[in-house]
């Protein structure tokens, strides 16, 4: 579960940085949309961690 949380903020980091640096998006709607997308990915990775039990 730790490694989930570490790798959705390198996540969301990763993301803004590329939409700031690359795509020249404001850094304000970059950051929520960074948010949105990386709450998604950790949500589904939560769930897949909770139905296939691998998580004692």
């Amino acid at each position: 579960m730790d490694n989930i949380n570490i790798n959705t903020k390198h996540t969301e980091q990763g993301i803004y940085d590329a939409l700031v640096g690359d795509r020249g998006w404001d850094p304000k709607n970059a950051k929520i949309f960074a948010s949105e997308k990386t709450k998604a990915l950790r949500d589904s990775a939560m769930e897949f961690v909770e139905e296939n039990a691998l998580c004692g």
